[in-house]
């Protein structure tokens, strides 16, 4: 698949079915979600109650979609990418104590 949304948030229930309820009523298919955090025994220390979720589609994700799933409650960031074109631009919710300074790409 060559188009890809991530997106970091809070680790609570709800949030994966959230983010596929917002594409399913925009259209959007997902082809496959994969989703990750650190547990209280990771090398980082005590865990994290932020995750990051990984989704791809059978199409591109527009912007607004993105744009909606960050600035509701519990995400922290979000991006669309396809793999076959120029980066675009982070969305991050501010402010969060979850902020993360994600370096903006300069190529």
């Amino acid at each position: 698949d060559e188009y890809l949304a991530l997106f970091r948030y809070s680790d609570v229930p709800g949030m994966v079915g959230r983010v596929g309820t917002c594409f399913g009523e925009h259209g959007v298919n997902i082809s496959n979600a994969a989703v990750g955090r650190l547990s209280p025994g990771d090398e980082a220390g005590a865990g994290s109650d932020v995750a990051v979720m990984a989704v791809t589609t059978d199409a591109p994700v527009p912007q607004e979609v993105i744009d909606q799933i960050v600035a509701s409650d519990g995400f922290v960031a979000g991006r669309a990418l396809s793999l076959s074109a120029s980066p675009p631009r982070w969305r991050t919710r501010s402010p969060s104590r979850h902020a993360i300074a994600w370096p903006e790409r300069t190529s």
